[in-house]
């Protein structure tokens, strides 16, 4: 990566953290303090850093002077490690991000940095709110179940299941894709919006044929029966499933139900409504069309399932978030 993109990053993240720190000072300034020195726990919110121009995207090198400030967020935040040897922890498991490699967090993973030195280490944090991460992934959402089943765990909030997704080596091409989307952040021009969809598209794309080649000869069993039911979610049976698996019905609900803290069928309707809600957002089709399309014969099922989920009928949802 140039030398010079890395100075304006650089200058860049100051300019923002002292924005920042003069904008939520006048809230409560003993809490930020407190914060900043890891002496309270909380989530930080979005609209903390994703606010104006930047308020679909945020990119920044981390600052040394936040290390020790466990913290999670309500945001999707990628780490890539332009250089260094810095050592984080995610959810009490330690992640060692070498030159090159990367890190996916979820929203509400909780992390800091066991050892982190500028003069050493330099991590880019890309951050994503959940709507812009759907948006970006929504080509490769639907046909690799490796992401799919990561996404899930934030939408089913599953305990005791991982909430990143760990590459310790990524394709050099990566760190030409993150340098042109450095440059298109820092020097926004027309078209901006289309040119960073397409580059984090691209970032997904590569972080997916890095991730399944790294977990090709070995996944853990509850991912491939949730990427399976994910692929089938329109006539997915516990029976067929657990025949496809070479299980027991009753284990293999209790395996899903450890796994993601579903049973089957909430896992199945969560799949079908988080399917719903995409075509919701990125297709034209009407609403009868989409609950048929993701498995539904009673429409009205539909209609009361997606608005326990989402707060709002179908309708609205598309109107919200379109």
């Amino acid at each position: 990566m140039e030398q010079a993109l890395i100075d304006r990053m650089w200058a860049h993240t100051r300019q923002v953290e002292a924005e920042n720190a003069r904008r939520i000072a006048v809230v409560d300034p003993e809490v930020i303090r407190a914060w900043r020195e890891g002496r309270i726990s909380s989530q930080m919110p979005a609209d903390l850093i994703l606010h104006g121009a930047s308020k679909d995207l945020y990119l920044s090198f981390h600052p040394e002077a936040s290390n020790a400030n466990r913290h999670s967020h309500d945001f999707f935040e990628l780490l890539y490690a332009c250089r260094g040897a810095a050592v984080g922890e995610i959810d009490g498991q330690e992640v060692r991000l070498a030159e090159g490699s990367l890190c996916i967090m979820n929203p509400n993973a909780t992390h800091w940095f066991r050892s982190y030195e500028e003069a050493r280490d330099l991590v880019l944090n890309i951050v994503l709110p959940k709507d812009m991460f759907q948006r970006t992934v929504f080509r490769v959402l639907f046909t690799d179940p490796a992401l799919n089943a990561f996404f899930l765990r934030h939408q089913l909030d599953a305990g005791g299941r991982p909430a990143f997704l760990f590459l310790p080596h990524l394709d050099r091409d990566v760190d030409a894709i993150v340098g042109m989307l450095m440059k298109d952040y820092l020097d926004p021009a027309r078209y901006s919006p289309v040119v960073r969809d397409s580059l984090l598209a691209l970032l997904f794309a590569s972080i997916l044929r890095a991730y399944g080649e790294s977990t090709r000869t070995g996944r853990h069993a509850a991912d491939e029966v949730v990427a399976y039911v994910d692929r089938n979610h329109r006539t997915a049976t516990l029976s067929e499933v657990a025949a496809r698996f070479g299980y027991h019905p009753k284990y293999l609900s209790s395996l899903l139900h450890r796994a993601t803290g579903q049973t089957f069928r909430t896992l199945v309707a969560s799949l079908k409504l988080q399917n719903a809600a995409n075509c919701l957002l990125f297709t034209d089709d009407p609403v009868d069309r989409i609950a048929a399309l993701v498995g539904y014969q009673d429409t009205s099922a539909f209609y009361a399932g997606f608005k326990a989920k989402y707060g709002m009928s179908p309708a609205e949802y598309r109107r919200a978030h379109g």
